[in-house]
């Protein structure tokens, strides 16, 4: 099987979270990383350093892109789709004053590449999950911040490898289609 997509749509308006996954993510390593991890993980149970433990433990990076609005998130997404690159997974905050909403954004999303993995982080209570499900259906799973770093990358490890065994299973039913049809040409009589 090939290699998982690991390609990661990011979209907060705080640019301190952004950078915080960016770290979780990407793994780079300095003192203002590890700042904005303790931002994040504050009043959690775990510790900056068990935290970079799992994030150091992590196989392989992710390719993240940034997105610090609804809008650019879409030109974002369209761009790498229309590139014939798309993102495995999307994490977006619901609330992104002054513009669209992490949930309305994710239900477009979702409109230009159903098969991408949404999740929605939030520290507020915007919308309940009921109406979270009534915009995006079930497909998208809630994470509330502040997050445990290891939560993120259970998730996007396992959304980058569900997309790609999503992605293969498609090409072979594509693939038993068209063998298929091919043997029902051949078997009819001309």
């Amino acid at each position: 099987m090939a290699s998982s997509n690991r390609k990661v749509l990011v979209v907060d308006d705080d640019p301190n979270v952004l950078d915080a996954y960016e770290e979780i993510l990407v793994a780079t390593n300095d003192d203002e990383a590890d700042r904005l991890m303790e931002l994040l993980t504050a009043d959690l149970s775990i510790s900056n350093r068990e935290s970079n433990t799992t994030i150091e433990g992590a196989k392989d990076d992710f390719e993240m892109v940034k997105a610090a609005s609804a809008e650019e998130a879409i030109e974002l997404f369209t761009e790498a789709n229309a590139a014939d690159a798309p993102f495995s997974t999307v994490f977006m905050d619901i609330r992104m004053p002054p513009g669209m909403d992490g949930v309305e954004c994710s239900a477009r999303l979702l409109e230009i590449d159903p098969t991408v993995f949404v999740v929605v982080v939030s520290a507020y209570a915007d919308y309940s999950l009921s109406d979270i499900n009534n915009h995006l259906g079930r497909d998208y799973i809630y994470l509330k911040k502040p997050f445990i770093p290891e939560e993120l990358i259970q998730v996007a490890e396992f959304f980058s490898l569900q997309w790609n065994k999503n992605r293969v299973l498609k090409q072979r039913i594509t693939a038993l289609e068209l063998e298929l049809d091919q043997c029902k040409k051949e078997g009819s009589p001309q």
